[in-house]
C-alpha cells in the first residue's frame, strides 16, 4: 500500500466513525423523547407539557440534523470524495435536548403534579 491508500483508508475509517457518532446522538435523542413520554400519563400541569414540547422540538431537531450529517458523509464515502468537515449542528441539538430532558426529569422526580 502506498501512502495515498493509507490516507484513503483512514479517511474512510473517520467517515464511518463520524456516521456512528451521529447515529448514536440520534438514537440518544429519540430515547430521551421516549422516556419523557413515559412520564406524561402520570403527571399533569402546563409546565410538564411545555417541557415536553421543548424536548420533542429539540430532540426532533437533533435527530434530523444527525441524519443529514450522516447522509452527507455517506454520499462522500460512496463517491470517494473528500469528507466534509465536522458538523457541529447535531451536537448543539443534543445539548439542548439533554438540558431540557434534565429539567423535565428533575421536575418529575420532585413530584410536580
Amino acid at each position: 500500500m502506498t501512502l495515498n491508500d493509507d490516507h484513503k483508508m483512514l479517511e474512510r475509517l473517520r467517515g464511518w466513525g463520524l456516521m456512528a457518532l451521529y447515529g448514536t446522538l440520534s438514537m440518544f435523542a429519540a430515547l430521551l423523547i421516549y422516556a419523557g413520554f413515559q412520564f406524561l400519563p402520570s403527571y399533569t400541569g402546563d409546565y410538564i407539557f411545555v417541557q415536553m414540547v421543548g424536548l420533542c422540538g429539540f430532540g426532533g431537531f437533533s435527530v434530523i440534523a444527525s441524519f443529514i450529517s450522516a447522509r452527507k458523509i455517506w454520499f462522500c464515502l460512496r463517491a470517494e470524495t473528500r469528507l466534509p468537515t465536522l458538523d457541529l449542528t447535531p451536537f448543539a441539538g443534543i445539548l439542548g435536548t439533554i438540558l431540557i430532558a434534565s429539567y423535565l426529569f428533575a421536575t418529575v422526580s420532585n413530584g410536580a403534579q
